[in-house]
């Protein structure tokens, strides 16, 4: 079965800095955790990226038929701090890097300018998601480099089934979701084995967990 490796918000760690203060009573823990958490949900409600991450997850189950073969890390940040990488799937393919957007609106691209097309036919410039892709895979290809591994990188950029977008001349391949794992089976094989322990924090790191999709 796939393996996903994710970040964890360190919740935990906030804990432990709380347990650890000098003379902590255990009223002044339960408050100091309760404001914690308190926090945290507001925070969570009001985020703007509660749908980018749900469709991270989308993107991940859908793969979940993949053999052993492959593996899927989940937003994945480069040791110089370049990037957030949305899914990095890794396989007989070599290495794919996955920018997913969870658009609900109207949008149109060609090449790689982006334009949120407004219900008034108003066209408002946005960040390019093809650009950041591409930014994407050259951190990545040249991490691994760094690291001794001369494996084939690809890029696609992934967003919902039937999203109302246009496009013309994309520079990077676009698939929905739902067709990820189509698309990661029909990547062709790279030249020779690649271990994807290359992307995971140290052990004992408690920022990351590995868990079946």
């Amino acid at each position: 079965m796939l393996a996903v490796a994710c970040g964890s918000l360190g919740v935990s760690a906030a804990t432990w800095w709380i347990s650890q203060r000098e003379g902590a009573s255990v009223y002044w823990i339960v408050a100091s955790l309760s404001a914690l958490l308190f926090g945290l949900r507001a925070m969570s409600e009001a985020r703007p990226w509660d749908k980018g991450d749900d469709g991270e997850w989308r993107a991940v189950r859908g793969l979940r038929e993949l053999s052993d073969d492959y593996s899927a890390i989940r937003n994945w940040m480069a040791p110089n701090g370049k990037g957030d990488v949305d899914l990095i799937v890794t396989g007989p393919h070599g290495v794919l890097v996955c920018e997913i957007k969870n658009y609900g609106a109207s949008y149109a691209c060609e090449g790689d300018e982006w334009v949120n097309v407004k219900e008034n036919g108003y066209r408002k410039r946005m960040k390019s998601p093809s650009r950041q892709l591409k930014s994407n895979v050259k951190n990545v290809a040249a991490f691994l480099r760094r690291n001794g591994h001369e494996v084939p990188v690809q890029g696609v950029l992934v967003l919902r089934p039937k999203c109302d977008v246009k496009l013309v001349a994309p520079t990077v391949p676009v698939v929905e979701w739902n067709r990820l794992e189509e698309y990661v089976r029909a990547l062709p094989a790279a030249s020779g084995p690649f271990d994807p322990a290359v992307f995971l924090p140290p052990e004992g790191d408690p920022g990351s967990s590995t868990h079946a999709a």
